[in-house]
């Protein structure tokens, strides 16, 4: 038999095999030859000299099938997926229905934490020694601490706030949890690189928006300095200077914290996954930490899309919930106890600080969640414009962080005698203030907003600029409402 036999032979054989395959709902566009294979159609050769070869379903169907029948078969295809259309419309938006669903709770409930352990870090460190109305298992130890100071009392040092160290521990985490090259680095370094949680999105978030946006706080920081400026409400008097260092000294401390929080991540990783010395190992190690951050499925979602998406009717809502939240249960359980033990110790124990902490706990979630939808402003998508870089998002959760927090500050300084016996009218001003603006406000994210734009634009003005303005802002505004509301109180 003669090679242009043998081609011809090969090119009706593989002619035979694509109408199977159509017939069988392959598309012949899929079907790619070989480099070895050469098919001869109408006098020409394809595929000889090429790695792969693609053959159009047109002049391969146009000797055997018909037009009608081919467009008979095209139309049976688009029917099917027209009927499986439905199905996946309902699937995807039960899967964003349960997305949104897992943020909002995650959110809240490590916003909680967070919120909670700042007040606590604040206590800790020198609020116990301003405020002797609290008295409970801390004040023994807390009292004999005393390293920062509220600006209020005859103390001195109050450049070092009392949210000083929470803004600290928690910048610290958020560069825990931002690898120094985001390619190749963990977000969870304490995690193996395979984890399904390395691929969470929803923990991540609950970590950086939820915790660390919450147990640092921009409002009460800012609400402070202000306080030390006008001086009113302080005995030793204006502290112009203690203010306008407390500015500076806490963000140095808290961009501090961020960079050595990304370095002890950096060796975390190598401690926890030491790289080969050899080129292929070091390939290895790279593909094994791709798929743990793009091919694994976390736990979270993989029981809700069986048991949920599938068969949400049978399953039930509770069940439905308990496959959400399996996994990452301990901070909802934990979230949920402190609140209710909060209220417990208000009715049982009858002192202020916990129906503060109470009304605290509910009004948290509520900050960091609006803070979470303000931070879509963050990337402006095709914007290009001079200020396009600046986050606006951070930028308006701090400003507005800022006036929720000195507003019913101003308040309560004013009509402070006229409410002084009216005690879940003051919880409720200290649990927006704490609360609500203390979880809308982050230093954590202003902080590593302003180093990864140091990076972007190395020895550029902009991140400076960025932490500048913030704070100038958010000053002059807090002045403007405190100042003329403190200073025209009666009494």
């Amino acid at each position: 038999m003669s090679s242009n036999d043998e081609n011809s032979g090969g090119a009706s054989s593989q002619k035979k095999n694509v109408i199977e395959d159509n017939e069988k709902g392959v598309s012949p566009t899929e079907i790619v030859y070989p480099k070895a294979v050469s098919v001869e159609e109408n006098g020409l050769e394809f595929g000889a000299a090429e790695d792969a070869v693609e053959i159009s379903s047109s002049k391969i169907l146009s000797s055997n099938l018909s037009h009608r029948q081919h467009h008979f078969e095209i139309q049976q295809v688009d029917g099917s997926n027209q009927e499986d259309l439905p199905n996946k419309q309902s699937k995807h938006a039960c899967r964003e229905y349960r997305l949104e669903i897992e943020y909002v709770f995650y959110l809240s409930a490590y916003a909680v934490l967070g919120a909670v352990l700042r007040v606590y870090v604040a206590r800790f460190f020198g609020q116990d020694c301003d405020d002797p109305s609290v008295n409970d298992f801390l004040t023994p130890l807390s009292r004999q601490i005393c390293v920062t100071a509220s600006g209020k009392t005859l103390q001195h040092g109050g450049a070092l706030f009392l949210d000083l160290p929470a803004n600290m521990i928690g910048s610290f985490v958020m560069g825990l949890i931002t690898p120094m090259d985001p390619e190749t680095g963990l977000r969870f370094p304490w995690f193996k690189m395979d984890h399904p949680l390395q691929d969470d999105d929803v923990l991540h978030a609950a970590y950086s928006v939820g915790f660390c946006g919450s147990l640092t706080t921009f409002a009460s920081w800012n609400t402070q300095m202000v306080i030390m400026f006008v001086g009113t409400d302080t005995e030793l008097g204006p502290q112009v200077v203690p203010a306008i260092f407390g500015y500076i000294l806490g963000m140095m401390a808290a961009i501090g914290s961020f960079r050595f929080g990304r370095h002890v991540s950096s060796w975390l990783q190598s401690w926890r996954h030491p790289k080969k010395r050899d080129s292929s190992d070091e390939d290895e190690n790279d593909n094994e930490l791709e798929y743990g951050r793009h091919e694994t499925i976390s736990t979270t979602q993989e029981n809700f899309d069986t048991q949920c998406c599938t068969t949400f009717p049978d399953v039930g809502l509770f069940k439905c919930l308990l496959a959400v939240f399996k996994p990452k249960r301990s901070a909802l359980v934990l979230s949920v106890g402190l609140v209710v033990g909060f209220a417990i110790a208000d009715f049982v124990l009858g002192i202020n600080f916990y129906k503060n902490m109470f009304l605290t706990s509910l009004f948290a979630p509520l900050g960091a969640l609006l803070r979470w939808k303000l931070s879509k402003w963050n990337t402006r998508n095709g914007s290009s414009g001079t200020y396009s870089w600046v986050p606006l998002g951070t930028f308006a959760a701090n400003i507005a962080g800022a006036f929720f927090s000195i507003l019913p500050v101003a308040l309560t300084s004013r009509y402070s005698t006229q409410i002084a016996d009216k005690l879940w009218l003051m919880a409720i001003a200290a649990a927006v203030k704490v609360g609500f603006a203390g979880s809308l406000s982050t230093v954590s994210s202003m902080v590593k907003e302003i180093v990864l734009l140091t990076e972007k634009y190395p020895g550029h003005a902009k991140p400076h600029m960025y932490g500048f303005v913030t704070c100038f802002v958010a000053l002059t505004m807090s002045l403007v409402i405190y100042t003329p509301i403190v200073r025209t109180r009666s009494g």
